[in-house]
């Protein structure tokens, strides 16, 4: 049995020395924000959570805060081996580099993975780390804020004393050298974000301030990337983030032209604000000719970029960190590596597998019914999950993670299958039991408010909904959530005022929803009939219908399925004689006359064609007074049988 479960524990991890020590290799290490799990030893899993502490104080401190909300928790996976990073990473196109870093989002958990063969992994993830820290601390902008911050975000370099950020965030730290000297060279490096700004024409200001781009982002390396992140590199030099909150709540919420929201918020037209980031950008450009034409006097070898990162001192000590560390013991080692590999589909049927095969081997574990329930959630198997689940919180009444599953898997089914949700006592007790465990779990709340209002506590729903849009401001569907919340509460004036603002939504099935609840709201309120309701309650209808119609349908194939005959278990008998006649009168049916001893006997066959013939090559209706051999069984009459086999002599 031992050596069967470390032969599972090898199949299962990514390197072939974590299965050589008592436990799994692996260790969870916690800092105040984060948790590492890693196989690179406690060193290096500290300096990862101490240096993701970093970035999140230095972007925290971009939008003038103390701490950032984090409405969906995360786990960070730091690899000590490129070759196990790399089975897990996001496929390449041909001839390009992976990623040193990538982030699995959900609304349930992040993952963030990290490659520690790699210098400096937390830089490749940056960009999109920035994405998900204003996911939850800044309302929704237009797109030039976002990918700017994103941008310069992505520039920051850290050891355990300073930051360094506000370089050029589209070059390396290596490839960080006099621009203008590679110009158009066929062995330059990457183009750097500044060359787009040494072009004569920008972007309108005007345009740049209002444009919204949906969709997956592609290269960075475009006009519209580098004028953004300049526009924020002036923005936190000048010290104007406060007057940005300004000029976005009155773009945005006030719904102010953009001119007259430039003039209130920062005091300067559109063209007067494009002038001043060009001047600051030029300034950054002499500023680079001065050092530059230094460094060459005095033969320097500084690097140099536009504009010069910015340096100054952690804003925190790394000597008074306090971390807690964790060895992960089989199977815990492999089934949280399982949930990572779960979440990736092309890695799904590995890890179910996986952990099934090591609850054959060692005692079944609530962390292995989670990551089951888990992935049945996922392929839409309620019941499964369920089971799964309610095993996990059985064997450990404090798994927080199953617990708010169960309720994640009823609310799932019902929307699914357009019924209400069964259980509901106990999913609000569980969500309930989720947000004493994580306050900040923004989904949570919002189930929780959905929950309340079909057990009919609307003003708690309320209440509900409002806190998980305070934790992310951002997801629109919790505001459309909340319209309809007001609905049912006959709140119609605050359902309206919501439904209006989301009709100007940058997601377009948010805009559409909104406008046909917006014209729904004018008959409910006159009519109190709600539409929608009335809509549901048809598909519910129409779904129960067809479900009821498929069973009828399934319940007569099987009343109409020919019952399988029982096993022919009459012993085969032999006879030696000769055919006397073959009467195929009936065919492909056979009737044999055979002559044996004293006695004659009909054997039968219902198709001729597949008896078994011996010395010809096939069955004959024309035999007559031929000797031959035959096999059969006995019928239920005397002197009757059915053939199996003949030999013809």
């Amino acid at each position: 049995m031992a050596k069967f479960r470390s032969a599972l524990i090898l199949l299962f991890c990514l390197g072939p020395t974590h299965a050589l020590a008592a436990d799994s290799g692996w260790i969870e290490v916690r800092s105040p924000h984060f948790a590492v799990v890693t196989d690179a030893g406690e060193k290096r899993g500290h300096e990862v959570a101490f240096r993701l502490e970093q970035m999140q104080l230095v972007f925290a401190g971009f939008l003038l805060k103390q701490e950032l909300t984090r409405p969906v928790p995360l786990t960070v996976y730091a690899f000590r081996s490129d070759k196990d990073y790399s089975a897990l990473a996001p496929r390449q196109a041909a001839g390009q580099v992976p990623s040193a870093a990538f982030l699995l989002q959900g609304e349930d958990r992040d993952f963030l993975v990290l490659n520690l063969a790699m210098t400096e992994p937390w830089r490749a993830i940056a960009h999109d780390l920035a994405h998900r820290f204003l996911e939850g601390n800044y309302p929704t902008t237009t797109s030039w804020f976002d990918e700017g911050l994103a941008e310069y975000f992505s520039s920051i370099q850290l050891d355990n004393k300073r930051v360094s950020i506000g370089g050029d965030p589209e070059l390396l730290p290596e490839m960080q050298t006099d621009l203008f000297q590679h110009v158009d060279h066929p062995t330059d490096p990457p183009k750097p974000l500044t060359d787009f700004l040494l072009a004569p024409i920008w972007i309108s200001m005007t345009d740049l301030l209002t444009m919204h781009r949906n969709g997956p982002e592609g290269t960075h390396r475009t006009i519209f990337y580098a004028q953004s992140w300049m526009t924020i590199h002036y923005l936190l030099a000048q010290k104007k983030m406060t007057e940005t909150g300004a000029f976005f709540d009155l773009l945005q919420n006030q719904k102010v032209p953009v001119e007259q929201a430039l003039l209130q918020a920062y005091g300067m037209s559109s063209k007067q604000f494009e002038q001043a980031v060009k001047d600051y950008f030029k300034a950054q450009k002499e500023l680079f000719a001065a050092r530059d034409q230094a460094r060459t006097s005095t033969g320097q070898l500084d690097v140099l970029t536009i504009p010069q990162p910015i340096e100054y001192p952690s804003p925190l000590d790394v000597d008074a960190a306090q971390y807690s560390i964790t060895r992960l013991a089989e199977p815990e080692g492999t089934v949280v590596l399982a949930e990572l590999k779960s979440r990736l589909p092309e890695h799904r049927r590995d890890a179910q597998a996986d952990i099934e095969g090591m609850m054959q081997a060692l005692p079944e574990t609530a962390l292995e019914h989670r990551a089951l329930g888990w992935i049945a959630m996922e392929t839409k198997q309620w019941d499964r999950a369920l089971e799964e689940f309610a095993k996990a919180v059985e064997m450990n009444p404090k798994e927080s993670w199953s617990r708010y599953y169960l309720a994640v898997t009823k609310f799932r089914e019902s929307q699914a299958r357009n019924l209400p949700v069964k259980g509901l006592a106990n999913a609000l007790l569980d969500l309930r039991a989720t947000l004493d465990w994580y306050p900040d779990f923004a989904e949570a709340h919002n189930l929780l408010g959905m929950g309340r209002v079909e057990g009919g506590g609307i003003s708690s729903a309320i209440l509900a909904e409002q806190e998980a849009i305070r934790l992310n401001p951002r997801h629109e569907q919790y505001q459309l959530n909340l319209a309809k919340i007001f609905i049912e509460a006959k709140k119609f004036d605050a359902a309206r005022a919501l439904l209006e603002h989301l009709k100007l939504s940058a997601d377009s099935q948010i805009a559409a929803v909104a406008k046909q609840q917006v014209k729904d709201l004018e008959i409910t309120q006159k009519y109190g009939i709600s539409p929608e309701r009335e809509r549901m309650q048809a598909q519910a209808a129409a779904e129960q219908a067809a479900r009821e119609t498929a069973q009828q349908a399934k319940d007569e194939a099987e009343n109409q399925r020919p019952v399988e005959a029982a096993p022919d278990k009459r012993p085969i008998v032999f006879a030696k004689g000769r055919i006397v006649s073959v009467n195929c009168s009936q065919d492909p049916e056979a009737v044999v006359t055979f002559a044996t001893g004293n006695r004659t006997l009909k054997l039968r066959t219902p198709d001729h064609a597949k008896v078994i013939v011996v010395g010809q090559d096939k069955f004959s209706c024309r035999w007559e007074g031929v000797r031959a051999q035959a096999n059969y069984k006995v019928g239920t009459k005397a002197g009757e049988g059915d053939l199996v086999t003949i030999e013809v002599q």
